[in-house]
């Protein structure tokens, strides 16, 4: 066991070979799966459980504890969650407080027995002796029956997914405070962000709290948790930089022909711009540069008269984020016809978003159609008054 404060020891497990979360999000770090001991003068308190696969290292580093009161399961999803039936196996008198509707998602999940839970209500405390629990509803934070616990006497937040990252270390605590923030905000953009202004009340729930530490359910933990706070009101509240961002795949080059000729014309007017070749980059690094982006331009070639099918599932993706981008543009080419343009528009239906006058040119760009590209810069400066 590692201790956070006397009494509060972490017991959770870390996921070094994970490479992929919900078959779709790459985790180039792993994870970990955040468990956590509460040991009262009175009862012992685990806060969440760990993904099963890893549930025999959880029952390994319980070792020694003769007896579990309360699993608090903060959320229901399956990487939380899913040891639960085994710690009761082995610690048969405990009893899973959560809210009714984590109750009855945990029961279709696992099917675990009903006379196994004690439902909580917001902001109702829990004595554990010495110590005291007290349960902040945070919904949407990132499905609808997340909570938080809050450990009064120690000043602890275990927050589950919020505030998290998709991370695995040998360490406990928050050491590189940049590349923390760059894993939170992946984690924000991916997990996060469609769900913002529901996540602003949550955050000012949290910002009432006296805090020292921040204990996430993924990823390491805050001992400086302004650090965290501090990001997540930018993310949320913040405007979007003036920043163009452009995933694109070129098959034959002739797309990329039209990226890097759009790279180089901002560059120059000094507009901060992000590239990511969809071929080598993960979607993580699409959905980190989506949070502080006011601009998207698609690179896009056509592929059996479609639009690439790499950059559709990208745009289908961006549309579920829902980010606080405002104006998107698509660039491309074809070799003999195609419906590439009207393939992009439809996998992001629903944005509100202003369209760029789209720029779909046949086989290699020459010299007019590279003005089309420099109208486009041209149209971009004016919105952000260049």
């Amino acid at each position: 066991m590692e201790y956070l404060k006397n009494g509060v020891s972490y017991v959770g497990v870390n996921d070094f070979d994970r490479k992929i979360f919900d078959a779709l999000l790459p985790l180039p770090y792993g994870t970990s799966y955040n468990s956590y001991l509460i040991e009262g003068c009175e009862k012992t308190v685990l806060i969440d459980t760990v993904d099963f696969a890893k549930s025999e290292e959880l029952l390994k580093n319980l070792k020694g504890v003769k007896k579990i009161d309360y699993i608090v399961s903060n959320h229901a999803e399956q990487d939380h969650s899913g040891s639960i039936k085994v710690v009761l196996d082995k610690y048969p008198e405990a009893r899973v407080l959560t809210t009714a509707y984590c109750k009855s998602m945990l029961m279709d999940l696992h099917h675990i027995d009903e006379t196994k839970f004690e439902l909580v209500t917001e902001n109702e405390e829990v004595s554990l002796g010495d110590k005291t629990l007290k349960f902040i509803f945070t919904p949407w934070a990132h499905w609808p029956e997340t909570f938080s616990t809050y450990l009064m006497e120690d000043k602890i937040l275990f927050s589950c997914d919020f505030f998290g990252a998709h991370f695995a270390s040998d360490e406990l605590f928050v050491g590189d405070e940049k590349e923390a923030l760059k894993n939170a905000k992946v984690y924000f953009a991916e997990i996060m962000m469609p769900f913002r202004e529901i996540l602003k009340r949550n955050l000012e729930k949290v910002e009432e709290l006296e805090l020292e530490i921040i204990a996430p359910s993924h990823g390491l933990i805050h001992n400086k948790p302004r650090l965290i706070l501090d990001a997540y009101k930018s993310w949320l509240y913040d405007e979007p930089k003036n920043k163009v961002l452009i995933p694109y795949v070129s098959m034959h080059g002739s797309t990329e022909v039209l990226v890097r000729d759009l790279e180089s014309k901002l560059k120059d007017n000094n507009i901060e711009v992000a590239v990511v070749n969809l071929e080598k980059e993960d979607l993580g690094v699409v959905a980190e540069h989506l949070v502080d982006s006011k601009f998207l331009i698609l690179g896009v070639p056509t592929l059996l008269n479609e639009a690439h099918p790499v950059v559709t599932m990208t745009a289908s993706i961006i549309r579920m984020l829902k980010s606080k981008m405002g104006h998107v543009g698509i660039i491309g080419s074809y070799g003999w016809g195609g419906r590439a343009i009207e393939s992009i528009e439809n996998s992001l239906e629903g944005l509100s978003v202003e369209y760029f006058e789209p720029i779909l040119i046949k086989g290699l760009a020459r010299e007019n159609d590279l003005e089309l590209i420099t109208k486009l810069v041209e149209d971009i400066k004016k919105i952000i008054n260049y």
